[in-house]
């Protein structure tokens, strides 16, 4: 199958191999750009957890001037690959099941007055997991310590891929994935060519968000049975 991965480059490239390597053939197109924040203070007083949702804030948390100092602190991340992003950090959960069941978990095993939570997060996020904690009587320091800056247009590539019919699927993996690819579809006259394509999606928060300004066209939505990178490739499945 013809494959186009909409990821941030790194996380693109570590996919295309994995699912070269099932007979796929791979066209690697990122609808968002990452960039660190410059000189980001974190002013967090000794937090009692540290919680982190994407990989591209493990990342950038990592390699954070002040990043020694929480060493020791305990950190809830959002799945195993979140997790090893974060290099030798005091990890106590690495849950797979998405932002709720991470929400569940800090409110089962933390107590409120243990002091703050300290939310690593990017500018855009899916959600509003700090509000949920706050509403069970968190309080809740927030860092924004990166941004996914949308891509304007398709490439060439893409374009023709579309235009004659040689690509067979698109992976999305977020809400806001999903709508600038939507838009950059919208944008560039391709609607009509999407018959036929099937839209890989990381969960149905995901696919909600593909809005190609028509009704439901002849293609085809597929959701993984859970939001984790493994259950997408298993949906996919092998060419």
């Amino acid at each position: 199958m013809r494959l186009l991965i909409t990821r941030p480059r790194l996380e693109s490239d570590v996919l295309a191999r994995r699912l070269t390597d099932l007979g796929h053939d791979v066209l690697v197109e990122p609808m968002l750009s990452i960039k660190n924040a410059q000189n980001v203070k974190i002013n967090s007083a000794n937090p009692q957890a540290i919680i982190i949702t994407s990989i591209n804030g493990a990342r950038a948390f990592s390699i954070h001037a002040q990043a020694g100092q929480f060493k020791d602190t305990p950190v809830y991340a959002v799945g195993a690959a979140t997790a090893d992003a974060l290099g030798n950090f005091n990890v106590v959960h690495k849950g797979s099941d998405g932002v709720e069941a991470l929400r569940n978990s800090i409110c089962a095993e933390l107590k409120p007055e243990g002091g703050p939570v300290l939310y690593i997060r990017g500018a855009h996020v899916a959600g509003d997991l700090a509000c949920d904690l706050a509403a069970s009587g968190f309080k809740v320091d927030q860092v924004v310590i990166y941004e996914a800056v949308e891509t304007l247009a398709f490439s060439q590539p893409v374009v023709n891929g579309f235009e004659n019919n040689l690509i067979d699927a698109v992976l999305l993996f977020s809400p806001r994935t999903a709508a600038t690819f939507s838009k950059l579809a919208i944008n560039a006259g391709l609607i009509k060519k999407l018959d036929g394509v099937t839209f890989y999606c990381l969960s149905k928060n995901v696919s909600d968000n593909i809005q190609l300004g028509v009704k439901q066209g002849r293609w085809q939505i597929v959701i993984a049975a859970k939001p984790t990178t493994v259950d997408l490739i298993n949906a996919v499945g092998k060419q």
